[in-house]
């Protein structure tokens, strides 16, 4: 599959190993086809600093060697009586995320086990879109990979909002599906809003929000090429859980 941009983009992202990969394109949503709009800057994005590309240290390219590592999703290791924070060292800064241990203990879980494993150490960012989204999370860097599982985790009730992060998921898996792909939502949601099912169920499993950092998170999107990887390596050096 190719990259296609266009005025109004449609998000088909990968999850887990195999050879479903994402894709944007301007058609709308069906069976096959997952579809997820980005147009216009949302008012949130006015409040945060202007991006400065002198920021992001310059690293290799790498690719991970975690893909297929795991033969099942994690066992609950999480408490739900306790706050548990993400903080992601990229080479273009720091991103700290509070995580919805409390509407999301699964999303949250996954992502607890899969950073407290060091899964995502050294993977990169490998696609950001202009205006919508960063991802990252991927062992082989193009799209198409994850941990070896796939895990059916909580979706939003009130939809995606600039800072949330969710779950990347191919259009064939049901709505929540997760693997180790994430994504970050910096521009607008309508579009990741009006993908639901015909029960009003949305899309992705979201599972928590940026607190610090949606700068870097903005950084990063200033490198996209309109969408595909961005135009400078963008590298997750590190991820590690607070609890608290």
């Amino acid at each position: 599959m190719r990259w296609l941009v266009a005025l109004a983009f449609t998000l088909i992202v990968a999850a887990c190993g195999g050879q479903a990969r994402q894709e944007v394109k301007s058609t709308t949503p069906s069976v096959t086809d997952t579809s997820v709009e980005a147009g216009t800057t949302t008012p949130d994005l006015a409040e945060t600093t202007t991006p400065d590309l002198a920021e992001c240290r310059r690293v290799e390219a790498t690719t991970g060697t975690s893909s297929g590592s795991y033969n099942a999703p994690p066992a609950m290791i999480i408490d739900p009586d306790v706050r548990y924070t993400a903080t992601l060292d990229t080479s273009c800064g720091t991103i700290v995320i509070d995580l919805d241990v409390v509407n999301a203990p699964i999303g949250a879980n996954n992502f607890v086990f899969l950073a407290r494993e060091g899964f995502y150490d050294g993977l990169t960012f490998h696609r950001a879109v202009t205006n919508f989204v960063i991802q990252g999370g991927d062992p082989t860097g193009n799209g198409a990979g994850g941990p070896g599982y796939t895990v059916v985790t909580e979706t939003p009730l009130d939809g995606y909002h600039v800072g949330d992060i969710a779950w990347a998921k191919t259009a064939f898996d049901e709505p929540g599906t997760a693997g180790s792909q994430f994504f970050i939502v910096t521009g607008q949601a309508e579009g990741l809003n009006a993908a639901q099912n015909a029960e009003g169920v949305y899309d992705y499993g979201a599972f928590g929000h940026v607190i610090e950092g949606l700068d870097v998170a903005l950084l990063i999107e200033s490198l996209s090429p309109g969408d595909g990887p961005p135009v400078e390596q963008v590298q997750i050096v590190s991820v590690s859980i607070t609890e608290s």
